[in-house]
């Protein structure tokens, strides 16, 4: 029940600060911003290598984990859909 990061720095570092990096997105500090997930309460994510993702939705209180077969050299973004697909049957 303790937190070990302030709201602030969760705030600020969820923040795009490029534009167009990616159609619909934009990158923090080390987070992609999913744009398109604005009325749904938001989406950042952070990528890793393979495809492995950690997405948190604050909106809708959930974190979404994508985890990969890296051996295969597969990379693959969010499924987008799918998250939204979760998120409608909440």
């Amino acid at each position: 029940g303790k937190q070990f990061i302030s709201e602030k720095w969760v705030k600020e570092s969820t923040q795009a600060f490029t534009k167009n990096a990616r159609k619909g997105q934009g990158y923090g500090y080390l987070w992609w911003i999913y744009h398109s997930f604005a009325q749904k309460g938001g989406l950042y994510a952070a990528l890793g290598y393979g495809g492995q993702v950690i997405g948190v939705l604050p909106g809708q209180d959930m974190v979404i984990i994508q985890r990969v077969n890296t051996y295969r050299g597969n990379w693959s973004p969010p499924n987008l859909k799918l998250i939204n697909k979760i998120i409608a049957t909440r």
